[in-house]
């Protein structure tokens, strides 16, 4: 292992995280949320000596079991946020992604157009991305800690959401839901998808 592979894996547990193997060719990132996307830029840099190193000491990590965390269950994860990396190249591994969400989103306009007029089946449609983006990439506040508002959960009432995330009964539910189909909304364009005119943008 050279020593820029050992620092940037000590860099990454000292964040609370960890580089692991899923099968033999690729890597499993988990870091915090606000690391996440520049380590996953020098994992990818560092991919072959990383593959080769994790190889050598044997760190390979199995898929999750049901009703676990990790990619394969998002709503699961606490303080983390992980990133499973299968291809090389970034740009095509973008490119894929966009085109699947574009997809998704062309497939839920012709379901939706079936039942509705033009104008709801917009809405419809875009909310059903809306939430599946959410579903799989937003963010998820640790279980004392209200979603809308940031302060602690403490004894005041609070609503446990599908999502994973828990907020109290009072203004933060409302307050949680306009932040993320905002944040997921940057998300979609992000990847191509443009919103219906009557959508709250960010």
């Amino acid at each position: 292992m050279t020593g820029d592979t050992a620092n940037l894996l000590a860099e990454i547990r000292r964040s609370g995280g960890y580089v692991r193997l899923v099968g033999c060719d690729r890597l499993k990132l988990v870091a915090p949320p606000a690391l996440l996307p520049e380590l996953a830029e020098r994992v990818r840099a560092a991919k072959p000596m990383l593959l080769a190193a994790l190889a050598d000491t044997g760190e390979q990590d199995n898929a999750p079991e049901e009703g676990g965390g990790g990619v394969f269950n998002p709503r699961n994860n606490g303080a983390t946020a992980q990133h499973l990396m299968a291809e090389s190249s970034s740009d095509h591994t973008d490119r894929t992604r966009s085109a699947d969400w574009r997809a998704r989103h062309r497939e839920a306009l012709v379901y939706w157009s079936a039942l509705h007029s033009a104008e709801d089946a917009a809405a419809l449609a875009w909310g059903e991305v809306q939430s599946r983006w959410h579903r799989l990439h937003g963010l998820r506040a640790p279980a004392w800690q209200c979603a809308g508002c940031g302060e602690p959960i403490g004894r005041l009432t609070a609503l446990d959401c599908a999502d994973g995330n828990r907020v109290h009964l009072d203004d933060c539910l409302l307050a949680f839901g306009e932040r993320w189909r905002r944040e997921a909304t940057t998300g979609l364009q992000a990847h191509g998808l443009v919103p219906p005119p009557d959508c709250e943008l960010p």
